[in-house]
């Protein structure tokens, strides 16, 4: 899959929907077995030894910690695609014609290659920034038509759009 396109064609809001879903609760449930994992059997990872004992309890609390702190974060995104759920079911999407003022991400980390599907948009009626989620190629400055959903902000490119 390349900017958006499976198998040459578009990806709809709601199979980008599920897409995300899918991908947040199965990394929920890998967080969840690492902490399971880690709790229960950190003292057969580390020596029986007195220094490493503590050294090995200050190693899994750490683990733990941060991958609660990534749970957190999985169930906050849970959380908000299940308030567009309604919406995205009615398909009563937000619309809205902005101008692509630059790009949350706009590298991939290893290859640096362009990749632009985080795009910052300004609000032609009001004049308010908005981060949208699309997988599109868009240009810089270009003033298009999106749809989206008002938690999660994942987007798709109107049929109807216009370049600058």
């Amino acid at each position: 899959m390349r900017n958006g396109k499976l198998f040459g064609r578009k990806k709809t809001i709601k199979e980008n929907y599920f897409d995300s879903m899918l991908v947040q609760i199965f990394m929920l449930v890998i967080n969840t077995a690492c902490i399971i994992l880690t709790a229960v059997f950190y003292d057969d990872f580390f020596g029986s030894k007195h220094l490493m004992k503590i050294i090995g309890t200050v190693i899994a609390i750490t683990i733990i910690v941060i991958l609660s702190l990534m749970a957190v974060f999985q169930i906050r995104s849970i959380i908000l695609l299940l308030m567009d759920y309604e919406a995205l079911k009615r398909k009563d999407y937000i619309t809205v014609i902005g101008r692509v003022v630059g790009f949350k991400r706009n590298e991939e980390p290893n290859s640096q290659v362009q990749i632009n599907d985080t795009p910052i948009i300004i609000n032609q009626d009001t004049g308010e920034k908005i981060v949208l989620r699309l997988k599109e190629e868009l240009l810089s400055g270009g003033t298009y038509k999106f749809n989206y959903l008002k938690h999660s902000k994942i987007a798709e490119l109107s049929s109807e759009y216009t370049k600058e």
